[in-house]
């Protein structure tokens, strides 16, 4: 089982081995503790959308991708017998 440990500053988690919440931090974790994701981004200003698609735009962009996500939806269910 994994403990805390002091996170290196490229982590960019910003945790001490107290605030860690447990045994969710690996020794050279590079994501932060559960959690602590929802944490931070709740904390931030709501923000527009960046890219706005408009519905015909995302038709043909759903017609180019069918192929490969068919194949891909395929290959899931013969690997995990779905």
């Amino acid at each position: 089982m994994w403990t805390v440990v002091e996170q290196p500053p490229w982590c960019g988690c910003g945790l001490t081995p107290q605030e860690g919440g447990g045994t969710h931090a690996a020794l050279l974790a590079s994501h932060p503790a559960p959690g602590r994701r929802h944490q931070v981004i709740s904390g931030m200003p709501h923000q527009d959308a960046s890219v706005v698609v408009a519905p015909d735009e995302a038709a043909t962009l759903d017609a180019g991708l069918r192929s490969f996500v068919e194949a891909l939806r395929k290959q899931l269910a013969q690997a995990y017998d779905l």
